[in-house]
């Protein structure tokens, strides 16, 4: 595996010290992500397909940085409204489908790697991390930071630059 190129983080480091969850009401409480899952190389993960399985665990046997936990699946954004007329199983699903779905989330250190799988690094795949990095801050307001990522194993060349100037790092595998 070799980075292909990072952001310019600003003298920040991808990782970083200690941090945690509050609500996004902004109390006290921990939002619970579940425990996280030990960073491992498996035959599948929840939510990813074959080809972000193959392009995951190509990662994870070479990472660049330690990851402590990782999350699987994570759920942000608000969801389809179904109105107030529909029944509460009916609004349960729409909120359970019509979410966006993060990849994978890392902790790195004490920062959190808003982590995007791709086969090729596009400009969904920019998009996507750049969307998904800023949905999670909201619902999740972690006080560490948190750096969008896409890992992948082709790059468009000529997207490297707005990779970089959106402040997403980008992993070629």
């Amino acid at each position: 595996m070799r980075k292909v190129r990072s952001n310019s983080l600003g003298g920040r480091s991808l990782t970083g010290g200690d941090c945690h969850f509050i609500n996004s009401n902004g109390g006290a409480g921990l939002v619970d992500l579940g425990r996280g899952q030990k960073p491992i190389v498996m035959p599948s993960y929840p939510h990813l397909l074959m080809e972000d399985t193959e392009i995951w665990s190509a990662y994870l046997a070479d990472p660049i940085a330690p990851i402590k936990k990782v999350w699987y699946d994570v759920h942000v954004g608000q969801g389809i409204d179904v109105g107030e007329l529909a029944d509460e199983t009916t609004q349960r699903i729409a909120l359970g489908v019509g979410r966006k779905r993060i990849d994978v989330i890392c902790q790195v250190g004490g920062g959190y790697w808003v982590v995007e799988l791709k086969p090729f690094g596009s400009m969904l795949a920019l998009g996507q991390a750049i969307s998904y990095s800023r949905l999670f801050v909201r619902d999740y307001v972690p006080d560490g930071e948190v750096w969008p990522v896409v890992i992948c194993s082709e790059v468009d060349a000529d997207l490297i630059d707005d990779f970089e100037a959106a402040g997403v790092v980008l992993i070629k595998v």
